[in-house]
């Protein structure tokens, strides 16, 4: 039985409401593969999220399914509320919490036909993408919710070719 290799991603996000109460966010990305990659220089995950799956090493006892767990961190400042602090959240339906479509196309919630995912709480969903050698992107964009406003962050995925 193969294994799942796993990138597990925390979102760190920042930012502020202005005086009018809207939310100005950004995040910034860090990433733990499991197995441990054998060159550390390598980057799965840039600090603007975007997901570079190609680099992930081909590694026996795993396939091509790829299961990338995203944690949320972070707070932002409400400036017009005596600057009290605010952790971002994920909505509550996974359709509304990330956006995976193949680049080119038109972008809808939810996760491709064939993937699975689920929001694990309020802070972490994960999704699997079930066939990680075709070579192709994917947008993907997170929404994340904050005092009741919803914020989307909107990176990629580049998955590896065929191995």
């Amino acid at each position: 039985m193969t294994k799942t290799m796993q990138v597990f991603v925390t979102v760190t996000v920042t930012g502020q409401y202005d005086l009018s109460e809207n939310p100005t966010i950004s995040a910034d990305y860090s990433a733990v593969i499991t197995p441990a990659l054998p060159d550390p220089s390598v980057v799965i995950v840039d600090a603007d999220g975007n997901i570079d799956l190609a680099a992930l090493p081909v590694v026996s006892g795993y396939g091509n399914s790829v299961e990338i767990v995203f944690k949320l961190a972070g707070q932002v400042i409400d400036t017009g509320d005596s600057d009290k602090r605010c952790q971002p959240d994920f909505p509550h339906d996974l359709d509304d919490c990330i956006s995976v479509w193949e680049q080119g196309q038109t972008q809808s919630p939810g996760l491709p036909s064939g993937w699975g995912g689920s929001r694990v709480s309020d802070n972490k969903i994960n999704i699997t993408d079930p066939d990680d050698d075709d070579g192709l992107k994917f947008n993907y964009q997170l929404t994340v919710k904050l005092n009741g406003n919803k914020c989307a962050i909107d990176p990629s995925i580049l998955n590896r070719g065929a191995n």
